[in-house]
């Protein structure tokens, strides 16, 4: 069964032995973990959820598998290049439940000179395996010192099981070999709370196999990194000097074990008392929007309702949009105070929306309904690309039936951070 089997203690050569049967708290691992997010590619490799980018260099592609529900990221021979697979949400991390996350993959062959890194990170903090050239490690990135530095523990000192098939006097008590060409099923669960544990394995032959454990309270005299509200990532390179090289992304997922409390803070904003009059035409006109201020991508922004009203007798539509197009004068973002939040709810006819992803829409009559209030029921949050840039939802109106309107609006939302 491996490294698990034990309820807590140390093995005959001075490892640690974990529990299979509890989470990341020591709480009883029942069936009820809360799915945060999953990702399966079989239609299309989901770029709604997924930034896909060459970050340095050259030479680098993405190729969706349409037959095989993954996506294959790839660098070119001796090119130096970076590319990166992540998510644009960073999810949410609620004290005192254990975060769990399973992530499938080919590693392909190691290479000198080629870097390949799956897990729940970015550039200044989070937990991933590593392939550096042919030597596999778990690593632990924080940032606390302002500049992030790479804990990194190669497979020859996991303290929990180096599945390299030398049997439980060489620190292997599954006795299983890994293989990096064949795919694989990362497990990854933690503790935040600044100080807490991190667990790191496999899962093979359906069971899990823990590997390495980085303890953290007691050990450390600060937090293990600075925040952990990660997104997943995906990440090969090639410094220059490696042959051309691949890493194959399947199937990932985010679940709370012990669900996840409601909670954090509601916020809106409106346009007050300044409406927006649109021309005589049946452009759509956006009276409201939001996005993540920069410093806080971390942050869980989720859409709640929308308040739109027209002070004439007309018919419209109004349409919530994420990253539609902009014409005309652009948007200008303040702040909203305590919030990881900035908004523009000043905009004038000068400014018009096309396209984006209508997540929702409806219609209203001023002479019958006054202020439509709509309840959107969405579970879309915020997110941003790798580089840093963020979702915009706007919410737009479009008349329907009449000449110049007066609009008003208003957005709320949940946020957690």
């Amino acid at each position: 069964m491996g490294c698990g089997s034990t309820e807590g203690g140390n093995s005959g050569d001075g490892r640690v032995l974990v529990a299979l049967s509890t989470d990341a708290f020591g709480r009883l691992r029942v069936s009820n973990p809360q799915a945060l997010f999953d990702s399966k590619q079989i239609a299309d490799n989901q770029p709604l959820f997924w930034d896909d980018a060459e970050t340095s260099g050259g030479g680098t592609s993405s190729t969706y598998n349409a037959n095989q529900a993954s996506t294959t990221i790839a660098v070119g021979n001796l090119t130096a290049g970076v590319r990166v697979r992540q998510t644009k949400r960073w999810f949410n991390y609620q004290p005192g439940k254990s975060q769990l996350i399973f992530m499938t993959f080919v590693l392909g062959t190691g290479a000198a000179g080629i870097t390949k890194r799956v897990g729940q990170f970015e550039t200044s903090n989070g937990l991933y395996l590593e392939q550096l050239g042919t030597t596999l490690s778990f690593v632990r990135r924080t940032g606390v010192s302002g500049a992030p530095v790479n804990n990194v523990v190669n497979q020859a000192a996991w303290n929990l099981d180096t599945l390299n098939g030398s049997g439980a006097s060489g620190g292997n008590p599954s006795g299983i070999t890994l293989n990096p060409a064949n795919a694989q099923i990362l497990i990854i669960d933690y503790e935040w709370l600044g100080v807490g544990s991190v667990r790191m394995g496999f899962v093979i032959g359906g069971q899990i196999i823990y590997c390495h454990q980085f303890n953290n309270a007691n050990v450390l005299t600060t937090v293990y990194m600075g925040s952990p509200n990660l997104p997943l990532r995906y990440e090969i390179a090639n410094d220059g000097t490696g042959p051309a090289a691949s890493l194959v992304y399947i199937c990932a997922q985010v679940s709370s074990e012990g669900g996840q409390s409601r909670t954090g803070i509601d916020f809106s904003v409106s346009r007050g008392a300044t409406a927006l009059t649109t021309l005589n035409n049946a452009n759509l006109y956006p009276l409201c929007a939001i996005r993540l201020r920069a410093g806080y991508l971390f942050a869980t922004v989720v859409p709640r309702d929308v308040s739109v009203m027209v002070t004439s007798t007309a018919s419209y539509r109004w349409a919530l949009l994420l990253n539609p197009t902009v014409a005309g004068t652009a948007f200008s973002f303040t702040t909203v105070p305590n919030s990881a939040v900035e908004a523009d709810v000043a905009r004038t006819n000068a400014t018009t929306v096309t396209g984006g992803l209508q997540i929702a829409t409806g219609y209203g009559q001023a002479q019958l309904t006054g202020d439509s209030r709509f309840d959107l029921g969405s579970d879309i949050a915020l997110g941003s690309t790798i580089a840093g840039v963020s979702d915009v939802l706007v919410l737009a109106a479009q008349r329907v039936v009449g000449t110049t309107e007066a609009f008003y609006g208003a957005i709320a939302w949940h946020e957690e951070q």
